[in-house]
């Protein structure tokens, strides 16, 4: 199994945890507060909490800071006459250069959008993509060590 592979399967499973813990949440019980206004209890349990905003977005600056130290590091990895693991990213020579950068800093850009349409129709969907995006950065993040430690 390769690292994008097992990448791509961890960070599905982070997503669906999240999305289990978001229905999860509808399940509140009935409080005297939302029988007597169902449509503020309704507001509020759509409306994302400040703190999960912060957390998303410290979420997203490390999947940014983990992809670039992973570029980094596998450009140091090349440079010592490594081979890059994952064939999308080699280039001719089977090193990492400027056609696996762009490819990766594309593939987290393209995501990152993504995910801010998806929120912004759906705010539930932020805490699994919250999760996903920390459980994608300590990957790279092992990434990072397994290409500084040859």
């Amino acid at each position: 199994m390769t690292y994008s592979s097992i990448t791509l399967t961890l960070s599905s499973l982070a997503l669906i945890a999240g999305m289990a813990t978001v229905q999860a949440q509808n399940l509140e019980p009935i409080s005297i507060h939302s029988l007597a206004n169902p449509e503020a209890a309704a507001q509020d349990r759509t409306e994302p909490s400040k703190l999960l905003n912060r957390t998303y977005q410290m979420s997203v600056v490390a999947l940014g800071a983990a992809t670039a130290a992973d570029m980094a590091s596998s450009l140091k990895f090349t440079a010592d006459g490594q081979h890059e693991a994952n064939g999308l990213l080699a280039n001719s020579s089977g090193g990492y250069g400027s056609k696996g950068a762009l490819i990766e800093a594309g593939f987290v850009g393209g995501s990152l959008l993504l995910q801010h349409f998806l929120i912004k129709g759906h705010p539930g969907l932020r805490l699994p993509f919250t999760i996903s995006n920390f459980v994608i950065s300590g990957f790279q993040a092992w990434n990072v060590h397994h290409n500084v430690s040859y």
